[in-house]
């Protein structure tokens, strides 16, 4: 007997049936349909879009300013679990991912490169045309330019306990993209590797643009 393959996608060879259950679909002797437990997988584009509200709200005035391409569009709105910071996530791969990422991976085939970005800054949203590819440097800029940039009554080089100059942090990031490692950084500019990976990945300093 040719050997019949899980009708999940497993590829794994089915079972051969023990009895006879025409209510199952069970024939004894015969290959199942599937292994115990596999049942019909369903594909991930249809599971990720059966949990998404395209009747959103629409993008603030603040958002539309800095991009007007999603003026009149609703974001579109994440219904299923989120993580601890507000984003939407949806397992794919047996992974655990923002959702956001998913939808620009199932639109456009591929991760977002670096990261996935906010139009609309609705942590939510899952609509492709809200979102954009770009480095966090790029994200920082984006919240500057709507107005979204709280920094404290005094902020880098002027803050009481800032150790390095405006000046100094942009050329941290001007060396970086030209390959220097952060531990050179950190030596060159008195600092630690930590400090440096922080500006780096636009956690510290992120209005010195």
């Amino acid at each position: 007997m040719a050997i019949k393959l899980c009708e999940c996608g497993c590829r794994k060879p089915a079972p051969i049936a023990d009895r006879t259950d025409p209510s199952r679909g069970y024939v004894k002797g015969k290959p199942l349909h599937f292994i115990w437990r596999h049942g019909k997988k369903v594909a991930p584009e249809k599971r990720f879009w059966q949990h998404v509200n395209k009747g959103g709200p629409l993008p603030s005035v603040e958002a539309v300013a800095v991009h007007p391409d999603i003026a009149g569009k609703p974001c579109w709105l994440w219904t299923a679990s989120t993580n601890g910071k507000g984003y939407g996530q949806f397992s794919i791969d047996g992974i655990e991912r923002p959702a956001h990422r998913v939808a620009w991976l199932l639109t456009y085939g591929s991760w977002p490169k670096p990261c996935g970005l906010h139009k609309c800054d609705n942590r939510l949203c899952v609509c492709p045309e809200h979102l954009f590819e770009g480095t966090m440097r790029e994200n920082a800029q984006d919240m500057v330019r709507k107005g979204r940039c709280n920094p404290p009554s005094k902020s880098g080089e002027e803050h009481n306990m800032a150790k390095l100059t405006n000046k100094q942090v942009r050329q941290i990031r001007k060396l970086s993209a030209q390959g220097w490692t952060q531990c050179a950084l950190a030596d060159k500019f008195n600092s630690v590797q930590t400090n440096i990976s922080l500006i780096l990945s636009g956690k510290t300093w992120r209005c010195v643009l």
